[in-house]
């Protein structure tokens, strides 16, 4: 006598594919699709459907993501559950799901709920995806392209000069030009004169308001351009903020007091620094922040002097406190004070993906954590609403990688199920 042991289905409830049809208005919630799933029948007057109801979470316990731990009420309710056009619906789900993580696709949802939500009442809303960032044309290459498709929350790995750092730089560039000094100090050579494009690339993205949108970035002879097809852009789009967090950035120059310091590194001003200050919760380096002005270093035990600038203006340090006494920022070890300035970078992303479309990229500056230390970065940003494009450190790679199937893989660890692995070769 054979035994069932089919697993078990946590299908939808009934009225929940109904529900996800009407909370997308009948859109696929892939970024940038357009095709219908609905349409009039032709032999009478009801409606032929081309969509599909799909599980985020799985319905079985060994079905594509699996069921994350969620319980019955969960998997079955909308909440759990996303419209897709039949194709992406089966999509989806192909090679186990692995192509499309459930971080992912929960912001799909979120992103084309917002979308049908701002054509009933008009709110804005930040909510968006970036898809693509594409180097078009590198110095000295007849035929290059790099190229990364983003998910959520995302890893970035290759060997030296693969081109990670360019790429994120060219992205960062969108919002702040000064991202992309390296390519413009490199854009003076025999190109230059024939006032073709040194350096280009796009970075494609999708917001609430529109569903295809391309920035053209383009670098030649000295001068950076950004453009729309070919529409120009003098000033950066205000539906996307990129915000790089780069160890080229991270010293203090020696004509600096830390607010100056702060507002060039964060590309803030002074007030948003006292405000920021007051917001950041400090999740990599616990502890409180404040602005004072400093003291001169006493070496002799005689009245202590309040510093002031060359200008003779206060000279104002970052104080940090973990609850026992305040200690200036330059007090703190590398590691310590990497924590700090990733901590308001984290802060200062998580304000503005309260008003626009965020992508938060760092580099370099935490490639001396430890292990818990970085797992701890990990969890930290996996919580947060923004995109994120993290450059592997090299120390990371024996905790965070392994072969599989012949394939570099991420971990099956808890802190790594949220980010996703990309990868360039040289």
């Amino acid at each position: 006598m054979s035994i069932n042991t089919k697993p078990e289905r946590w299908d939808f409830l009934s009225g929940v594919p109904l529900d996800l049809f009407k909370r997308a208005n009948g859109k696929c919630s892939l970024p940038r699709c357009n095709n219908s799933t609905a349409a009039p029948a032709e032999v009478d007057s009801s409606a032929i459907n081309m969509g599909k109801a799909a599980h985020i979470y799985s319905a079985s316990e060994d079905g594509p993501r699996g069921r994350g731990g969620k319980n019955e009420a969960f998997i079955r309710s909308a909440e759990n559950g996303l419209w897709c056009c039949a194709v992406h619906g089966d999509l989806i789900d192909k090679k186990g799901g692995k192509e499309f993580a459930a971080e992912k696709l929960f912001n799909w949802k979120k992103l084309v709920e917002a979308r049908a939500r701002k054509q009933v009442d008009q709110v804005p809303s930040p909510r968006g995806w970036v898809d693509v960032i594409e180097l078009t044309l590198l110095p000295f290459a007849v035929s290059a392209k790099l190229q990364i498709k983003l998910s959520r929350f995302n890893l970035l790995h290759g060997p030296s000069n693969s081109g990670k750092s360019v790429l994120l730089e060219l992205a960062a560039s969108i919002t702040n030009s000064h991202n992309a000094r390296r390519m413009l100090s490199q854009s003076q050579g025999p190109r230059a004169a024939s006032n073709l494009p040194t350096w280009s690339g796009k970075v494609l993205y999708t917001t609430v308001d529109v569903l295809d949108k391309v920035v053209q970035l383009d670098i030649d002879a000295g001068h950076f351009r950004r453009r729309e097809g070919s529409t120009p852009c003098l000033l950066p789009p205000g539906d996307i903020e990129v915000i790089l967090c780069s160890s080229n950035d991270a010293e203090q120059r020696t004509d600096e007091d830390d607010v100056e310091f702060l507002m060039r590194l964060l590309n803030i001003d002074h007030s948003t620094v006292h405000a920021l200050l007051s917001l950041a919760v400090g999740k990599l380096l616990p502890g409180k922040y404040r602005i004072a002005q400093g003291y001169e270093d006493n070496e002799h035990g005689t009245d202590v002097q309040l510093r002031f600038k060359i200008n003779g203006k206060p000279h104002f340090e970052l104080q940090f406190s973990d609850g026992n006494s305040w200690l200036p920022l330059s007090s703190l070890s590398k590691s310590s004070t990497d924590k700090v300035i990733l901590d308001l970078f984290i802060a200062k992303a998580r304000e503005v993906a309260k008003q626009r479309l965020t992508l938060f990229l760092v580099d370099g500056i935490s490639f001396n954590f430890d292990e818990p230390n970085y797992q701890n970065l990990l969890n930290t940003i996996a919580a947060e609403e923004f995109q994120a494009v993290l450059c592997l450190p090299p120390r990371q790679e024996q905790f965070l990688l392994e072969k599989r199937e012949g394939l570099l893989r991420l971990k099956d660890v808890a802190h790594l199920r949220s980010w996703d692995l990309i990868q360039l070769t040289r």
